[in-house]
């Protein structure tokens, strides 16, 4: 009799430990995204795993989405020069200006008569004191102690009109990205520069410095 219990006993732990065996192979098979079938594992369709970002914030100035690679930046204004801002485009290709933009928060004339004006453009001197024609804001009034705000895109300045219209220096209106003869007014080159600066002809004494912030967005072509 404990003959015949040490016999049984024997056939269930092998039995047992067959189906232990089994078991662990089969979620293995699941795991590495396949079912058995047979004695081979069948792979099984998996849904395409995206990437994330972490948060709402992009530490790169560059950012490429569906191909489109972007690059984008913001300083603060350089208060002692008569260029605001000098904003290189650092994409290694002609791009497309997407935007242009630039908050002026404080800014103070020895004299409430007197302002400047300020062009938004582009230029290749390595000084970045030249300026592109036509430019895309053109003599836009700053004021003392008033906060300014200067938004650009393309086909549109919401903030003063533009001399250029077309190719006809004579009118004031919207700047068009595309001129009479199908060129664009919209385009930068490689490592070119859009500047914000003074282009009064004789600029207003400034008891305080202008402070605030520009930004600008790029796509390459």
């Amino acid at each position: 009799m404990n003959k015949q219990n040490w016999i049984i006993g024997g056939f269930i732990a092998i039995f047992l430990i067959a189906g232990a065996f089994a078991l662990s192979f089969f979620r293995d098979s699941r795991a590495d995204g396949g079912r058995l079938k047979g004695k081979e594992v069948v792979a099984e369709p998996q849904e395409p795993v995206f990437g994330a970002i972490p948060g709402n914030v992009v530490s790169s100035n560059f950012f490429e989405i569906g191909g489109i690679e972007g690059y984008y930046e913001r300083q603060s204004i350089l208060a002692t020069s008569s260029v605001l801002c000098s904003i290189q485009n650092k994409l290694s290709a002609t791009s497309t200006i997407e935007s242009a933009a630039a908050q002026i928060t404080r800014g103070v004339f020895t004299s409430g008569t007197q302002y400047n004006t300020l062009d938004v453009s582009t230029t290749t001197a390595a000084f970045r004191f030249g300026s592109s024609t036509p430019a895309l804001i053109y003599a836009k009034p700053l004021r003392s102690l008033a906060s300014t705000t200067i938004s650009w895109q393309p086909n549109g300045a919401t903030t003063t009109p533009d001399r250029f219209s077309n190719n006809d220096s004579s009118l004031r209106g919207v700047l068009p990205s595309i001129r009479d003869d199908g060129s664009s007014n919209i385009l930068i080159g490689p490592y070119q520069y859009l500047t914000f600066r003074i282009a009064t002809g004789t600029p207003g004494t400034l008891a305080e410095p202008f402070l605030g912030t520009c930004s600008a967005v790029f796509h390459k072509i």
